[in-house]
């Protein structure tokens, strides 16, 4: 009997709540209890769907909407179907109370096949969301869609990411439309907010889900990230989430036991991130985490797997070794794994790469490096695939190679040194020494050297050193050995003078061993003439009558050095010759007038005239020209008698040329 009464208890009971459209012990109701939020639904209501299937809809949608507290200032709700053509059944902005959204739905019918989900996306995101149209842009928004019939999957989508912009879009697809779609069009994670039905009637046991789903966003899986990875630390990041109240991050080993290593609870919006340390070094986790509400109901966990690193070498540059191609470096090696190295080595004027290569141990040579360039190297570890940060950069300079030294001059108290400019040189050390002592020059900056105040012909060596950037000097060069040049002789005279030949001499020179005569002149164009004498006495012969030469004499001393730079240089004309085509142009009682060709090298003319009488020179007369001019008159001479005439042509220092004699005709 008792169970007889049970029974028909609970048929009734079923009944009164079948009428009234409520779900008891809904959670829906609990989660949208004090929820303020502008709601728009769209169904599809075609012929397609049937007026019993459209019957399940509108019955889901009250026991939806009974959920929901609806007014001006609580939500509002908006109804827009679609099926022969677009219709707004209600709009935000009109009355707003749970029996004006029934009857909305109430006036649902199934008609027509015009369906097109797209322009009903369009037009609600569009025409809906307006101020003028009653949205708060104060609330949040959420968007149903009830379908069935599939629409063209890429137009869809390209209207349902604006809706998306706009509201959290939840979506229910019915019978056959397929799940990618319904992912497509719906809010992340679509795992909640969409659902598919293969039949209307089981609508009444979505009510629920739909109903927290609208009412209060799901907390989704957190997205994580791995923020600064340390040997014995890492730390995470992830994306927050306005419904999270807190969230959860779990540290748990990668060993089938998953145990709790770290858990860190009560992490805030503000600084969703959390360190993990004193772990071990090149080793994974699992790090989990997930969003926690107000009400303590955790949401997904996101899990992560998540690796220390390794601890970053440091590197150094053994300076002592440091030559022009090579350079040792060595570092910490930790002896916890077995690790190898990769070492890095750049350029420091472009950042290039110079080498690159691995090592094993805790140190190694660099070589083929090029002198006197600037380098950088860092280094990184790597073990089991996982690698350390890069160590930071320790910088060296190669040192520069030694000059490769040359004599440029020498001169009697004086050697002058050049070489070419060396690759990463800031400076330079030179160093001589003659028989008895070492003398050190220090920041030479130029690529030559003149060195002074020495010895006349005496010998010394020569050495030279590059001083890099950082400092370091290079090996010594190779030794040159020069000899200072004898004195020249300063005063050089000419003993002899011919018209075909000049012999000059000189006083002996203190450590010349020989001497140098060299000879130029212009008379002939440029001609230069050089012997080589023992003695200080020097003849030359062959020379052009009344031309000017000039002598230069170096003294040769040992290693046959010679100074060309302080000379006394002697500069003499040969005696020019006697008077050429000399003629009596014009003769009258008294005179005779004479010419000649111009002598090179004449300064004057000295004419004597002799009376002949009876054969013997009578009655002598000098006339001396002091210029160069080749003709004289000579007057007051006697009618009827013969002369004879000598013409000499006077060059340089008053040497003559020889004699030329006429004897003329009578002057009668």
């Amino acid at each position: 009997m008792r169970l007889i009464l049970m029974i028909i208890f609970s048929t009734l009971l079923n009944q009164v709540l079948a009428a009234e459209q409520i779900i008891k012990f809904d959670p829906g109701r609990r989660a949208c209890r004090g929820i303020q939020s502008d709601i728009f639904i769209m169904v599809e209501t075609s012929s397609v769907i049937g007026t019993s299937n459209l019957a399940h809809v509108k019955k889901f949608l009250k026991s939806v909407v009974r959920n929901i507290e609806v007014s001006r200032n609580d939500s509002r709700i908006s109804v827009t179907s679609f099926g022969h053509h677009l219709r707004n059944a209600i709009s935000l902005n009109e009355l707003q109370s749970r029996q004006s959204i029934y009857s909305a739905i109430d006036s649902l019918t199934a008609f027509g096949n015009n369906y097109n989900l797209d322009q009903t996306i369009n037009y609600v995101s569009t025409a809906l969301f307006t101020t003028q149209q009653g949205r708060r842009p104060d609330r949040s928004a959420v968007c149903l869609i009830i379908f069935e019939t599939s629409p063209s999957r890429m137009s869809t989508t390209e209207s349902s990411a604006k809706l998306k912009g706009k509201c959290r879009v939840v979506v229910i697809g019915m019978r056959h439309v397929r799940r990618p779609l319904l992912n497509a069009i719906a809010s992340s994670p679509t795992f909640v907010h969409t659902t598919l039905s293969r039949r209307y009637r089981d609508l009444k046991n979505r009510v629920g889900h739909i109903s927290s789903v609208i009412c209060r966003a799901p907390l989704s899986s957190p997205i994580v990230s791995t923020h600064d990875v340390g040997p014995y630390s890492v730390s995470i990041r992830w994306s927050t989430q306005d419904e999270a109240h807190a969230y959860t991050a779990e540290l748990r080993s990668l060993d089938s036991r998953r145990r709790i290593i770290e858990r860190r609870t009560g992490i805030t919006n503000t600084n969703p991130y959390v360190t993990f340390r004193d772990l071990a070094q090149a080793t994974s986790y699992l790090a989990f985490v997930f969003a926690v509400r107000r009400d303590g109901s955790p949401g997904p966990k996101s899990m992560n797997i998540i690796t220390t690193g390794l601890v970053t070498p440091e590197l150094q540059v053994d300076h002592s070794s440091i030559s022009s191609t090579s350079v040792l470096v060595h570092w910490s090696h930790t002896t916890e794994l077995q690790s190898n190295y990769f070492l890095t080595v750049r350029y420091n004027a472009s950042g290039e790469v110079a080498k690159a290569y691995g090592v094993v141990g805790s140190q190694t040579t660099i070589n083929d490096l090029q002198p006197g360039i600037g380098y950088s190297v860092s280094l990184y570890s790597l073990s089991v695939g996982i690698r350390s940060h890069e160590s930071r950069p320790v910088y060296f300079y190669t040192v520069p190679l030694p000059p490769v030294l040359s004599i440029q001059r020498i001169e009697l108290v004086s050697i002058t040194l050049e070489w070419t400019p060396v690759a990463g040189a800031q400076y330079y050390i030179t160093s001589y020494r003659d028989a008895s002592s070492v003398i050190t020059i220090q920041n030479v900056t130029t690529s030559f050297i003149y060195i002074g105040n020495l010895v006349p012909s005496s010998q010394y060596w020569f050495w030279c050193q590059s001083v890099g950037v950082t400092g370091l000097e290079s090996n010594f060069s190779a030794i040159v050995s020069a000899y200072t040049a004898p004195s020249n002789p300063e005063n050089i005279t000419a003993t002899t003078v011919t018209d075909t030949s000049i012999t000059i001499q000189w006083q002996p020179q203190t450590a010349a061993h020989r001497y140098m005569v060299t000879l130029t002149s212009q008379a002939l164009g440029s001609v230069r003439v050089e012997r080589v004498v023992q003695q200080t006495r020097f003849t030359i012969n062959g020379l052009l009558p009344g031309s000017k030469y000039r002598f230069i004499v170096y003294s040769i001393g040992a290693a046959n050095v010679s100074d060309r730079n302080v000379v006394s240089p002697l500069t003499i004309r040969s005696v020019p010759h006697a008077p050429t085509r000399l003629a009596v142009t014009r003769v009258t009682p008294n005179s005779l007038y004479l010419q000649w060709q111009v002598a090179e090298g004449a300064k004057s003319y000295h004419i004597t005239t002799h009376k002949l009488v009876s054969g013997e020179m009578i009655n002598a007369t000098m006339i001396s020209l002091t210029s160069i001019t080749p003709a004289v008159l000579l007057e007051d001479l006697s009618p009827g008698c013969m002369y004879q005439i000598k013409v000499i042509t006077v060059g340089e220092s008053d040497r003559t040329s020889p004699n030329f004699i006429l004897i003329t005709d009578s002057t009668c």
